[in-house]
C-alpha cells in the first residue's frame, strides 16, 4: 500500500514510516523537498539498522505526497494540518485521510482540547477536503516516543472513528500491524470528539502524576 504522511519529518511521521516501512511504500512529506528526502534517508538508515533492509521510504512535497498515496496520514499539528487541507483540498478526490490531529490550548499549565468550530479536527477535515475522500480518525493516544522506539508497544488501544466501514477496516488492519496495537472500532466519525478530549487529559495526567507516555487500555469479558 502507499502511505503517504503529510508534514511527515516530525517525530510521529518518523514513527509511522519506521512502523510501516517494512512492508508499505512511505511517501514523507514536507514544505522543502531537501528536508523530505534527507528525512527519509534517515528513517531508511535506522531502519536497515533494525533489520528491515527492503524499507521503501521516499521524500517529496506535501501536494505529491497526495497525489501519489492511497492513504494519507496528518502528522503536523492542528494549525498547520488545516492550513494544508486546506491548499490541497481538491487533491484529496478517492483517498483515504488518516487524522491524528488534536487541537489543544494550554491554560495555567493544563491542557484543553479546543476546537475551533466545537465539533473535532476530524470534522473539520471531511468538511475541508474534496467531497470523495474517505475521512478516518486514530492514533490519538499513541505518542510518537513509543512509535520511534524500537519493539513492541506496551499491549494499548488504539480507538478509530469513522463513517465509512471499510475505510476503517484499512485503518485498523494497519494498526494491527504495529506490535502491541490493537484497534478498537470507536463508531461515527462524530465520536472522534470523544477520543481527542482524551489526549489533553492523558498529557495532564502525565504532568500531575509524573507518568511518562501514558496510553490508554479497555479491559472488558
Amino acid at each position: 500500500m502507499r502511505i503517504g504522511l503529510l508534514g511527515g519529518t516530525g517525530d510521529m511521521g518518523m514513527g509511522l514510516a519506521l512502523r510501516w516501512g517494512h512492508k508499505h511504500e512511505i511517501y514523507v512529506g514536507s514544505r522543502s523537498r531537501e528536508r523530505a528526502e534527507s528525512s527519509a534517508c534517515e528513517y531508511t538508515r535506522i531502519a536497515g539498522s533494525r533489520g528491515t533492509v527492503n524499507a521503501r521510504i521516499v521524500g517529496m512535497l506535501n501536494d505529491e505526497v497526495v497525489k501519489l498515496s492511497e492513504v494519507v496520514v496528518f502528522t503536523v499539528p492542528y494549525e498547520p494540518s488545516i492550513e494544508l487541507a486546506t491548499r490541497l483540498a481538491s487533491l484529496f478526490k478517492g483517498k483515504l485521510v488518516v487524522s491524528p490531529i488534536v487541537p489543544l490550548k494550554r491554560d495555567d499549565g493544563l491542557f484543553f482540547h479546543n476546537p475551533l468550530k466545537g465539533t473535532s479536527a476530524a470534522e473539520e477535515l471531511k468538511e475541508i477536503i474534496h467531497a470523495d475522500a474517505k475521512v478516518v480518525s486514530a492514533l490519538h493516544t499513541v505518542p510518537a516516543g513509543r512509535l520511534i522506539r524500537e519493539g513492541a508497544l506496551p499491549n494499548n488501544d488504539v480507538v478509530v472513528c469513522g463513517d465509512e466501514k471499510e475505510a476503517k477496516e484499512v485503518v485498523m488492519s494497519l494498526i494491527r500491524e504495529i506490535e502491541g496495537l490493537r484497534p478498537v472500532d470507536g463508531g461515527a466519525l462524530r465520536n472522534s470528539r470523544l477520543v481527542e478530549a482524551l489526549v489533553p487529559l492523558l498529557l495532564n495526567i502525565s504532568r500531575t502524576c509524573k507518568i511518562k507516555e501514558p496510553m490508554i487500555k479497555f479491559v472488558w469479558q
